[in-house]
């Protein structure tokens, strides 16, 4: 049986195109970071099968869900047809740690590490989608990142 869970978050969301690649965006509000991270939590954990949000006025919606071939260490899918406002994300295992990571973590500390993170797809028709959270440390020069990795 297929389970599913739909949350109707606030948060903004925009598709973008560019010469050679299609953007998604999605910009998280505070009060969305909480049941967004449940979810994935749940879809990690295989407690349900799709995840999925959409925006307060249900013109945006992003379905979430494992990727079918779960040894496929890639990144994943994104798939969106033209004109439409409906993404779809399959993710491998990896990724899917990668986001919960991510976002356990800006609800333990109250912001993100960065402000952002993606999911790049490359093939025929390369796509990101960006995930972009409220709040954020605040970003290190280029001589205090090179100094924190020990090569300077």
């Amino acid at each position: 049986m297929s389970t599913s869970i739909v949350y109707k978050l606030e948060f903004a969301g925009s598709i973008e195109d560019y010469p050679g690649e299609r953007v998604v965006r999605v910009r998280l509000a505070e009060g969305s970071m909480a049941p967004w991270t449940l979810g994935l939590c749940m879809l990690k954990e295989s407690v349900v099968d799709t995840f999925s949000i959409h925006s307060e006025d249900r013109a945006f919606k992003l379905h979430v869900e494992r990727a079918v071939d779960e040894a496929d260490e890639n990144a994943g899918t994104i798939g969106v047809a033209r004109g439409s406002t409906t993404v779809r994300a399959s993710l491998s295992p990896t990724e899917l740690d990668r986001w919960v990571h991510f976002f356990l973590s800006y609800l333990r500390d109250g912001y993100g590490s960065v402000d952002h993170m993606d999911v790049d797809v490359d093939g025929p028709d390369p796509m990101a989608l960006v995930l972009h959270v409220p709040a954020a440390a605040a970003p290190v020069s280029r001589d205090e990142a090179f100094r924190r990795l020990g090569l300077q």
